[in-house]
């Protein structure tokens, strides 16, 4: 006789490895319904030039739930990169814009009233890196990134930020943006949300999107792809993020 069920979630590995799972500080509501969220942890080490750099005593990552909180942890040594980032190890709620796809959509903005999102963390770093969201949004329901598609990130923690524009500010986030070339995905729109730091973050996703109407009027109409959560890292760089809690409290029309 066989069994199939669901385990932890945990991955471990210096290249592209994934893993599937739950959390039990991971938790979703969609209209007061609770959910046990089926996420994606990838380890994504998407940043490093060669292939061969790319093993244990180099790079080394892991997601991996313990009794108190999950664990993300990053080591990097001082290896060739392609521009400043060399990875993010993350998990993800949703689909992945590159697959492979497991069948949870979020759909369109326009479908939610609120998705608020709220986070509890502890972080420790010797490098340059930062923990924070990354959501994708692309005007098509399926298909590979264009020049109109936009990625939304929202920095809870870091120790560095990119020479971008500054747009605005709101009383949690400083926002900054920029429009990426073609070499980048075809090109896109990319908005960072510096978080004014605590060590508990909750926002309304939606409200934050709705701050990117300055540049993508029509942002309603886009489908949320992906929410992922983890840390971007620099070369001599290590890393550990204690995730305590993360609540996910969504409202649909």
């Amino acid at each position: 006789m066989q069994y199939q069920g669901l385990n932890l979630i945990k991955v471990e590995g210096s290249k592209f490895e994934v893993g599937y799972g739950y959390s039990k500080f991971v938790k979703l509501k969609v209209n007061n319904k609770s959910y046990i969220p089926i996420l994606s942890a990838l380890i994504n080490t998407w940043g490093i030039k060669n292939r061969e750099d790319r093993i244990e005593k180099n790079i080394l990552g892991k997601i991996e739930e313990k009794k108190n909180y999950l664990d993300f942890s990053i080591k990097c040594a001082d290896i060739e990169i392609q521009n400043f980032i060399a990875g993010y190890p993350s998990i993800r709620l949703g689909e992945s814009i590159w697959g492979p796809t497991n069948g949870f959509e979020l759909g369109q903005v326009k479908k939610y009233t609120g998705m608020n999102i709220s986070t509890k963390w502890e972080f420790q770093v010797k490098g340059l890196a930062n923990f924070t969201y990354d959501i994708w949004l692309t005007k098509n329901k399926k298909g590979e990134l264009t020049k109109n598609d936009i990625e939304v990130m929202i920095w809870l923690d870091y120790n560095f930020e990119p020479p971008w524009k500054d747009i605005g500010e709101t009383n949690d986030f400083k926002i900054k943006y920029v429009k990426k070339d073609s070499n980048w995905n075809n090109g896109g729109h990319v908005f960072a949300f510096f978080s004014k730091k605590s060590s508990k973050k909750s926002f309304d996703l939606i409200q934050v999107i709705n701050q990117c109407k300055k540049i993508i009027k029509n942002i309603e109409s886009y489908y949320i792809r992906s929410i992922d959560l983890g840390i971007e890292f620099s070369k001599k760089t290590q890393v550990e993020v204690k995730l305590k809690e993360l609540n996910f409290d969504f409202k649909t029309r």
